[in-house]
C-alpha cells in the first residue's frame, strides 16, 4: 500500500460544509457537493485571488480539497468540507474553520480519470477499504479523532487521490 507519513502545522481553511447522513447515498451526495463547489463562481474567484495559498499540500496537487468531519458530526452523519487553505491575516466571508497542528499517514490511490465523477466516488471507496480493512489491522499506527483530508494530485489527464488519516 502507497503510504508516506507526514505533519502538517495548524492551518485556517475557508470554503463550505454541509452535514449528509451516513447511508448508501453518501458518495453520490459528496458527488453533487463538489458540482455545486465548482460552479460556485464567487468562491472561485475568491479561490484564485491571493486570499489563499495555493501549494499548501506541495506541488502538482490541487489547491482545493475535502475534510471528513472538521468539526464533531451529529450521530450517524458526516459533516463535508470542501474548500482552500486560507493565508494568514485574510478574511472571508465564506465558513472559516482552524485544523489543529496532526500526524497523518497520507495513502495514495492508483491513477484514475478525474472527469467522470463516480471515478471519483470508486476510488475514494476502494483506498478506504484497503485503510480500514488492511492497512489498520496490520500496522502500529492507530487513527486517531481529527479531521482526515482528501487531497488531489494532477496528472496530464488523470488524477491520483490522497486521503490523509490522522494518526
Amino acid at each position: 500500500m502507497n503510504y508516506h507519513i507526514e505533519q502538517l502545522p495548524s492551518f485556517t481553511v475557508v470554503g463550505k460544509m454541509t452535514e449528509y447522513p451516513l447511508e448508501d447515498d453518501l458518495f453520490k451526495n459528496t458527488g453533487k457537493h463538489w458540482e455545486r463547489f465548482f460552479t460556485d463562481q464567487k468562491l472561485r474567484t475568491f479561490a484564485e485571488s491571493d486570499a489563499t495559498r495555493k501549494n499548501f499540500f506541495g506541488l502538482k496537487r490541487e489547491p482545493y480539497f475535502a475534510i471528513a468531519n472538521p468539526s464533531a458530526p451529529k450521530s450517524g452523519y458526516l459533516n463535508y468540507f470542501t474548500g482552500f487553505v486560507l493565508r494568514e491575516n485574510h478574511e472571508s466571508d465564506y465558513l472559516t474553520l482552524e485544523i489543529p497542528k496532526q500526524t497523518y499517514a497520507v495513502f495514495v490511490s492508483e491513477p484514475y480519470d478525474y472527469r467522470k465523477t463516480e471515478n471519483v466516488s470508486n476510488t475514494y471507496y476502494q483506498l478506504q477499504q484497503q485503510i480500514f480493512n488492511t492497512w489498520l489491522p496490520q500496522t502500529e499506527y492507530q487513527k486517531v479523532d481529527g479531521p482526515e483530508l482528501e487531497t488531489y494530485v494532477s496528472l496530464e489527464d488523470k488524477a491520483c487521490l490522497e486521503i490523509w488519516l490522522p494518526i
